[in-house]
């Protein structure tokens, strides 16, 4: 209906009509406000709009104010429908005509501006048309200008300022922070605003400022910086910018030179150099931020320098000339509303907001922060009174404290992010270690010198805040012996102010230490004292329920109460509860209380106070109950010997209970009899693994310095205890065997040695009891030595320095000990004794007189001094990889390292002794010393002595060698009793190379029944080569039984022997196997029945049918892509998804569904491969014990047990690509062998990175790979135009200092790292940028090993270098080998290699067993050579001086470059 419709026929004067008219729009709008309904609001919107212009102005003023109204009530569309008709009126020049509809379109924007809040949402959408609206008519008046000259430049002008109160009254919304996160086109437009600004004189010209200075002010209050921190080419976008490129005359350059220098005079000699649009920019930047400061913000400015794009400019002196005068600007106006009292908020926010920039993670931001700080100091020293100032200057000096010392706890792997709960404040910082320290010493100094001019001005209340910060601290929220921030307030604290003339003056005696700590922590400890009366008082009275009692009964009163709340305490223990730390903190201490001031000595409190803390056995309780313990016995030492005995009685409990040290729960098995899974590097897992040993470990290592430390306190004076030591260690050393085999517990074991040889070499004892004593020492170490080398643990470093440390220590006290057995037991006086000292002492020790014992013990002391150089030469090397001189350890270190490479027959001597001492023992000593001397007499022992070594797995290889020799005949028969070995060694007792013999035919088959299939599981491919020397059938049977144990394993195995029947992929030469294959797979579908069998036949079928597809689409393989694709299409939606069937790739998970369009072939010359999606279906189990999971719960590490805790089902979906004719059982092997390397690097904590993705190779030349989810290929890459590896990073993660990219590039390095130790040892060539994926978090991961071992594509030797490391990949990493994230990935890659090292017999054994499988790889001597790579014959340094050379000669090699253009010549890859 149209308003004329409605009153036709009717006859009305003019102004009955207009208000008709007035009516009805009135009625319209008002509708459509009271209903607030989508459709209605459109619908007079687009009614009321059509009537514009066609009545009179009155009629469309009301319109276009009801046009507000409505505006308010509508969906966003309407919204924007409404402000463009605003828009297209106010574009219309000024005219008598038309002023009252322009001046009613002013008003409405102005109205809508203020009535917005109830908007919130179209904040963001009217900024930016108001903002484009100035910027497009401030355009149209340039052109205008250019085309009549600058007469009318002055009314032109008018017309765009007159829309600055419109965006003042938008912008004055407290809750519109529109300079906060601004998008891109929003600062462009902000940008174009300012500059029109200037450029027309709003901000200089005092005409326009009387006008319009105020709405100035408000816009650059919510202004955001006119650069965002991602534009790195600032000059030529200013150069390039709409508004500046339009005719500037020369005399406009000089005017605005001019008027820039006259701010900047220090800075003139630059400008003069500068554009006309690097001017505009920076006087532009200058009015906004000395508006902004005017009004209370100086520390915006910094915004600015986050854009490195500033920072690399000529423009950054400039802009911190500006800087400098926000700041004096800010000061100014401070200082006039400080003479007045009148300082607001403003001063301590920005205070608040510059101390956290000065820990910002650009240099450039932190130290012009500290600069504009430090002018705040000194204008105003007494700001760090406030309270809030002064601890959030504190806290930042202890999280950038953190932040350095994150390089001690886990070196690899940054910490970004640190965060302080009492203040509320995180900071994100940058990797690099030098920058973070850079920044500690920097604020460090500086805030000495401010809180040292603030003692000068307010001595009383600094040191009342500092103890108030130092009071507050919370213990439980780190565990961190160093805080740094309460260590400033100490200093601090403890000194003089020098408004306290008198007190300073002091006579100067050399030596002493003059300072105020006594009156400070007097000052402290009174008031804490007096704060914990209060407390107990308190608690004290509100236990009471009748009237205060006399003192005596009101002690003894206590005493039953604490007593009370400590046995409930003991019994929440036992029956499970949760005991808050605390709770446990404020009831031991008041218990410990009690008992000091107590003056009697009452046992059961002692009990409970040492008792508590040891059942929960966490590190925190042990921290408070060593603290506690020390306590109560220097204040009463009457009970020092009671407490001693009980935390006796409670570290044997702790062994007999298994708990911490001696708990099994971490204890390390061999890699390869864990089960090896093909999934990506989990860091998740070693944290998990990292965090349990803190936890179970870190509760002895505090009670063993608690227990070291007693002991020097009483070895003096108190015998008594010295002999509950003695007893104390030796219940310890006999249960070394219970200490767990972890390489973290290294430190515990440390500790308890050297305790253990201190109070050997401190205490004079019985003849027989030193001996003993010394003999448990000794077989303690040797039994952590008879374990195989374990290196150090992830990458903490104060963890391998300590253990550095303990390690010399231990070595030191075994190196200076002296036997004595000078003290014999005997009930007839020396004087009449008949018996020599040596006859004596035989009698005491039944069979060796005293030169027996001292010939055996320097023996066994040698020996045990060559373990601990090893011990100490193999952590020199694993804590410096690179061989970095260091003046300290080098000469100590190399003095080691000459020895263990001595050639000379004391060898022989030591491994019989070792032998004499434990078999396994001499075992170890092949694995850790190089010498051939070793190697030979173990060979004879073991020839010998057999039996002695049947527990023993790791001495059979070394008794049998790689064949089978005529003088262990004898000693065979052994075997019937040996210890299992790996499944990979068993399976290559099979082999050929023994002789077939019986005995080790059997025990191979018992070790590998010995280990669960799932484990087995992983060998398949070995175990079906191993068929080819199976003449007794033992292989068969095993496969028969294990196949009848789990279905998947009957499947997996029943495709690998389909892929092995031929010897080419077109099946015309069948293999010497196949008769042997083809008998296996029917008896395995034979002996199928029930379900099992459906089982069978559901799957086979299933993946039948996927497969084929490759095969009916070779017809098509010269059609186009389309057609190819619809044939997919046409077969897969054949496909019908049975119950229970699964990828072969897949066998943890069950297809559920399949994407029937996502079929794609796949590029190819004669072969027909294609790629399709399946959804699996898997379930997620967490394979941590539960002894594991409550370790973790106690201490915090994570919550109490939750749906987490069960079993997930999660639904993935997977692509797949299926090949015919293309024989997939190299990519097997090498995948396996990917694999086995990421277990051996997880099982070290290594932070590195290997995706070995599954590859099923499931009939001659057929075969299925998984695609690897979220990733890209760097051939990929440089098809999209991306220059370089660097700057798809940057383009991807961001700039170089943002924490996105340094995230990325570290995932980088990891995998960088493990890829390239892995294709040195493997030989993994054609490394083209085809072969090289990026995932979506920035590891490397490489596909496609057609080119492992022996050969190289077309046996071209372009490849030469050990593996891939190029000039892209180098600039990822820093751009230079002397920054600290490529000494990383050195660092990595020799610690990869030497982590290998150990395994490389099993990882030979993998490779040996498919010598026979015809696969290309394998030419003539590839076992001599993979071996040699390894460098067995070498020491760990050299070993490790060796991967450095490799590392060099792969930096940048030019073979590398040559290989990638042939390829991209030849490939286009």
């Amino acid at each position: 209906m149209s308003i004329h419709s409605s009153v036709s026929g009717i006859s009305r004067n003019e102004e009955q009509r207009q208000q008709m008219y007035e009516n009805i729009v009135c009625a319209v709008t008002g509708v459509a406000c009271i209903l607030k309904d989508d459709n209605i609001t459109t619908f007079s919107v687009s009614m009321l709009g059509q009537r514009l212009h066609n009545h009179t102005p009155a009629l469309d003023t009301l319109i276009l104010e009801k046009f507000v109204d409505v505006a308010l009530v509508s969906p966003e569309k309407v919204f924007s429908e409404i402000v463009q008709k605003f828009e297209d009126i106010s574009r219309q020049s000024l005219s008598p005509e038309n002023k009252m509809v322009t001046t009613a379109v002013l008003k409405c924007q102005l109205d809508l501006a203020s009535r917005l809040n109830s908007r919130p949402e179209f904040y963001g959408l009217y900024l930016l048309r108001i903002l484009s609206l100035f910027v497009e008519k401030g355009v149209v008046i340039q052109q205008t200008v250019e085309k009549n000259g600058r007469l009318q430049v002055t009314s032109l002008a008018g017309e765009i300022g007159i829309l600055l109160p419109v965006l003042k009254t938008l912008l004055s919304h407290d809750d519109f922070k529109a300079h906060m996160n601004a998008s891109e086109e929003l600062v462009s437009l902000f940008r174009n605003l300012w500059f029109h600004c200037v450029l027309y004189g709003f901000v200089s010209e005092e005409t326009w400022m009387r006008e319009w200075r105020d709405s100035l002010v408000v816009i650059a209050q919510k202004t955001p910086p006119l650069v965002q921190e991602s534009t790195n080419y600032l000059e030529s976008d200013l150069e390039f910018n709409s508004v500046l490129r339009r005719g500037n005359s020369d005399q406009d350059l000089a005017n605005v030179r001019s008027s820039l220098s006259s701010f900047l005079p220090n800075r003139a000699s630059e400008i003069k150099y500068f554009s006309f649009a690097e001017i505009t920019f920076l006087l532009s930047v200058y009015h906004i931020e000395i508006m902004r400061s005017q009004m209370g913000q100086c520390s915006f400015i910094l915004r600015y320098f986050v854009n490195q794009g500033i920072n690399a400019s000529k423009l950054v002196g400039c802009m911190e000339e500006i800087g400098n005068q926000v700041i004096e600007v800010f000061i100014k106006e401070c200082s006039k509303r400080a003479i007045a009292h009148t300082i607001n908020e403003n001063l301590r926010n920005q205070v608040h907001d510059l101390m956290i920039a000065t820990c910002h993670r650009l240099g450039k931001v932190s130290q012009l922060s500290i600069k504009h700080l430090d002018s705040l100091m000194s204008a105003f020293p007494s700001l760090l009174c406030d309270k809030k100032l002064l601890f959030l200057l504190l806290e930042l000096i202890e999280l950038v404290w953190q932040s350095c010392e994150a390089e001690y706890l886990n070196e690899y792997s940054p910490v970004y992010t640190f965060t302080s709960p009492k203040v509320g404040v995180s900071l994100d910082l940058t990797d690099d270690y030098n920058y973070r320290r850079e920044i500690l010493s920097r604020l460090c100094e500086n805030s000495k010198k401010w809180l040292t001019v603030a003692m000068s001005r307010a001595p009383s209340e600094i040191r009342g805040l500092l103890e108030n910060y130092l009071a507050e601290f919370d213990p439980y929220q780190s565990d961190n012996s160093v805080h740094m921030g309460r260590s400033i307030a100490v200093e601090i604290g403890k000194a003089f102010s020098k408004a306290d003339y008198n007190s300073v003056i002091f006579p100067r005696v050399p030596s002493a230490i003059i300072d105020n700590v006594s009156e400070f922590i007097k000052d402290y400890s009174t008031r804490r004292q007096f704060y914990g009366q209060v407390a107990g008082a308190n608690r004290w009275l509100a236990s009471l329920s009748t009237e205060v009692k006399l003192s005596e009964e009101i002690i003894a009163d206590q005493k039953q109460r604490i007593k009370a709340c400590l046995a409930l305490l003991e019994k929440r223990i036992h029956e499970g509860s949760h005991v808050s730390m605390k709770e446990l903190n404020s009831t031991l201490h008041f218990a410990a209380g009690i008992l000091i001031s107590s003056p009697k000595t009452d046992e059961e409190i002692i009990q409970y106070v040492v008792w508590i803390p040891i059942y929960i056995f966490t590190l925190e309780s042990l921290k408070l109950a060593t603290s506690i313990w020390t306590w109560i016995i220097n204040e009463t030492s009457v009970v020092e010997k009671r407490i001693m005995i009980e935390i006796a009685n409670g570290w044997i409990w702790t062994i007999r209970q298994r708990k911490g040290l001696f708990s099994s729960i971490l204890n390390v098995k061999d890699p390869f009899v864990n089960k090896m899974l093909y999934a990506p590097s989990d860091k998740a897992t070693r944290d998990k693994v990292y965090k349990s040993a803190k936890s179970l470990f870190g509760p002895h290592l505090i009670w063993l310095q608690f227990i070291s430390g007693r002991f020097q306190a009483f070895r003096y004076r108190c015998t008594q205890l010295v002999d509950l030591y003695l007893r104390f260690f030796q219940i310890t050393l006999d249960a070394s065997d219970l200490i767990s085999n972890h390489s973290l517990s290294r430190e515990g074991r440390l500790q308890i040695l050297m305790c253990a040889l201190k109070i050997l070499q401190s205490n004079r004892m019985e003849a027989s009891i030193e001996h003993k004593f010394r003999t448990k020492i000794f077989n303690s170490a040797f039994f952590w030595f008879s374990l195989p080398p374990r290196w150090a643990y992830g990458g903490n470093k104060r963890a391998m320095i300590t253990e550095y440390k303990l390690l010399i220590e231990v070595y030191r006290l075994v190196e200076n000990d002296k036997v004595e057995l000078s003290e014999v037991l005997s009930t007839t006086p020396k004087k009449y004794s008949q018996f020599s000292l040596s006859n004596t002492i035989s009698i005491a020790l039944s069979d060796k007189n005293r030169e027996e014992i001292v010939n055996q013990t320097t023996k066994s002391k040698k020996l045990l001094l060559l373990f601990l150089e090893s011990e100490i030469s193999n952590l020199a090397t694993w804590s410096n990889p690179l061989n970095i001189p260091d003046p300290i350890k080098e000469n100590f270190v190399s003095l080691v390292e000459s020895r263990l490479t001595e050639v000379n027959d004391s060898w022989k001597n030591n491994v019989r002794h070792a032998w004499s001492i434990s078999s396994q023992l001499a075992v170890q000593m092949a694995f850790r010393f190089k010498q051939p001397f070793v190697q030979n007499e173990l060979h004879k022992l073991l020839a010998n002595n057999a039996s002695e070594a049947v527990r023993v797995a790791e001495a059979l290889p070394l008794l049998l060698g790689d064949k089978l020799n005529q003088n262990v005949l004898s000693q065979l028969k052994y075997l019937l009793y040996w210890a299992p070995v790996p499944p990979i060694t068993a399976i290559t007792y099979f082999s050929s190379t023994y002789n077939d013999n019986s005995l080790i035919l059997q025990y191979a088959m018992r070790a590998l029944e010995c280990h669960p299939v799932d484990i087995v599981f992983f060998y398949i491919p070995q175990i079906v080569q191993a068929l080819r020397y199976d003449k007794w059938g033992y292989v068969e049977r095993f496969i028969m039984g294990a196949a009848k144990i789990s279905q998947l394993f009957a499947h997996q195995i029943i495709w690998n022997m389909n892929a092995n029947m031929y010897k080419d992929d077109e099946c015309a030469i069948p293999d010497s196997l196949k008769p042997t294959l083809d008998r296996i797979i029917k008896h395995i579908v034979e002996s199928l029945s029930g379900e099992d069998k459906a089982f069978y036949e559901r799957e086979f079928t299933f993946f039948k049918n996927v497969t084929s597809i490759s095969g009916k689409l070779k017809p098509y393989i010269k059609k186009s892509k389309l057609e190819k694709k619809q044939k997919i299409d046409e077969e897969m939606a054949k496909i019908n998804v049975d119950v229970g069937v699964y990828l072969p790739s897949n066998p943890e998970g069950t297809v559920v569904d399949i994407d029937y369009k996502s079929g794609r072939p796949l590029q190819s010359h004669a072969k027909a491969p294609f790629m399709a999606t399946f959804k699996i279906r898997k379930t997620i189990y967490d394979y941590d014990s539960e002894e594991i999971k409550e370790t973790l719960i106690q201490s915090g590490s994570i919550d109490g047990y939750d749906d987490e805790d069960e079993p997930k089902t999660i639904d993935v979906f997977q692509s797949a690509i299926f090949k015919v004719g293309d024989d997939c059982r190299q990519d097997v092997l090498a995948l396996q062998l990917i694999a086995i390397f990421k277990n051996i690097f997880t099982s070290v904590g290594l932070d590195l990175y290997l995706f070995p993705y599954r590859v099923v190779a499931t009939a001659p030349g057929c075969g299925m790979i998984d695609v690897i989810p979220n990733s890209i290929s760097r051939d990929q890459l440089g098809r999209e135009k991306v220059n370089s590896l660097y700057d798809y990073f940057v383009t991807t993660y961001g700039g170089v200092d943002s924490i996105s990219f340094q995230k990325a590039r570290n995932c980088f390095i990891q995998s960088a790292a493990a890829y390239s130790v892995v294709s040195f040892l493997l030989q993994i060539k054609d490394r083209h940028n085809g072969n090289i994926m990026l995932d979506n978090e920035g590891y490397i991961i490489h596909i496609d090993f057609g080119f492992i071992l022996d050969i190289a594509p077309g046996g071209i030797t372009f490849e030469s270098s050990p593996f891939k490391l190029t000039t892209e990949m180098i600039q990822v990493m820093g751009g230079r080998a002397d920054v600290q994230q490529f000494k990383w990935f050195s660092e990595l890659c020799i610690k990869a290699y030497l982590a290998s090292r150990p395994y490389a017999e099993q990882i030979i054994q993998c490779v040996a067993l498919m010598l026979g499988s015809g696969l290309p790889c394998f030419k003539g001597d590839t076992l001599k050579r993979l071996r040699d790579r390894f460098q067995l014959d070498k020491t760990e340094r050299q070993a490790a001086d060796f991967m450095i050379v490799k590392i060099n000669q792969s930096f940048e090699n030019k073979r590398t470059v040559l290989y990638d253009s042939f390829q991209k010549a030849t490939n286009g890859k």
